[in-house]
């Protein structure tokens, strides 16, 4: 058993040497790719993004948590940053948080592989939050779930806020322990 561990060990090291690797930050390929959106946007600074590296890298906390510590970008701003960059608007999901009855207009499988909710709907006027808005694929599926007479905008949601409204596409633990 003692065996296990240690190449359970093993193979998590890997994993995160793997994940180093492939973000230069330590972090999640989320991380990096948000990095790399505030630097195009001209949000933070390649001497901004190298420090919060360095800091990250030595003190094992995440590099958006650096800069807001730093107070090199305000949490206020992130999301509205970003969606910027993406041309869309910020859907703020901190602040007006999807009702359940919203998020189960797209079905559970969809949802998640998108990571997308329905953040408003008026009418056939579907306004739709995710992380990515240029996610391949996103706008064909949509539209076959809300059909062609349906308006969809997509607005962008931070991941963290996203996260929380994604939480009601989960089964209850009783009926996933059943499966």
């Amino acid at each position: 058993m003692a065996d296990q561990d240690k190449q359970i060990q093993s193979d998590q090291a890997k994993a995160d040497d793997a994940k180093t690797d492939q973000t230069g930050t330590g972090g999640s390929a989320d991380e990096q790719r948000l990095a790399d959106i505030l630097i195009k946007g001209q949000f933070i600074s390649e001497i901004d993004l190298h420090n919060a590296q360095s800091y990250v890298a030595t003190h094992h906390s995440g590099l958006f948590d650096y800069f807001l510590n730093q107070q090199i970008i305000a949490y206020d701003l992130l999301g509205p940053a970003l969606a910027q960059y993406f041309g869309v608007e910020y859907a703020d999901l901190d602040t007006y948080q999807p009702s359940k009855e919203h998020i189960s207009l797209i079905p559970a499988d969809i949802g998640q592989a998108f990571r997308v909710v329905v953040y408003m709907k008026q009418g056939n006027q579907v306004v739709v939050a995710t992380d990515d808005p240029k996610k391949v694929g996103l706008g064909e599926v949509l539209a076959k779930v809300f059909g062609a007479q349906a308006q969809i905008k997509v607005d962008y949601a931070l991941p963290d806020e996203l996260n929380e409204a994604l939480i009601h596409y989960r089964k209850p633990l009783v009926t996933r322990f059943n499966q």
